[in-house]
């Protein structure tokens, strides 16, 4: 299944581990990605590696032996300045959209995003999880590391930002939407419980 993001410089075609970013001035500009499995250090490279068709190799007893670049999420920053995909693999990378699109920042997270959001300000990007919390990364600093800001006992399913960055809403698998304030969301400003809509 395919997903299409627009924003005000691209219209963006996201299908399993690559997307296509199709500039909105210039349709002849075309930007094309595929994600990779993270290179680490300290590893001889044979076993777990992905294969050139982006295919896992089998290694028993490992559970990353499963992950094969999918993107789990993305979204454009509220001007369109920046694009952020986070895949299985767990890594963040954000895009800026100058002349050319080039990585601003890639980076690790702590689990599985489930959604991302900017600011708009676009100088902060929240990051929600299967586990149910919300990280915030620094768009000014990529070698900063996350700051939790919420959290839920299920899994997440949305974060948005409110246009005048004051509040962080979470909606969650059990059917609440909480309101919190930024930068302090330990102050929950409501709950919207039960919602089938």
């Amino acid at each position: 299944m395919a997903t299409l993001l627009c924003s005000k410089q691209a219209v963006v075609c996201i299908s399993r581990n690559k997307f296509t970013l199709i500039s909105t001035s210039n349709v002849d500009k075309i930007f094309e990605h595929s994600r990779k499995k993270p290179t680490s250090s300290g590893s001889d490279g044979a076993e777990g590696q992905s294969s050139e068709q982006g295919q896992p190799t089998a290694n028993e007893g490992d559970p990353q032996h499963l992950s094969n670049g999918q993107i789990l999420a993305s979204n454009f920053s509220p001007s369109g300045r920046y694009f952020a995909v986070c895949d299985d693999y767990k890594q963040l990378t954000v895009w800026e959209a100058k002349t050319e699109w080039e990585s601003s920042s890639t980076r690790t997270v702590s689990r599985r995003c489930i959604a991302l959001a900017f600011n708009h300000k676009e100088d902060t990007i929240y990051v929600g999880d299967k586990s149910g919390d919300v990280y915030s990364y620094s768009l000014n600093n990529p070698t900063e590391d996350g700051v939790l800001l919420v959290g839920h006992i299920s899994m997440l399913l949305d974060v948005v930002v409110s246009q005048d960055d004051k509040f962080i809403m979470t909606a969650d698998r059990d059917e609440k939407i909480r309101v919190s304030c930024l930068p302090n969301s330990y102050h929950i400003q409501t709950f919207c419980l039960g919602h089938t809509q």
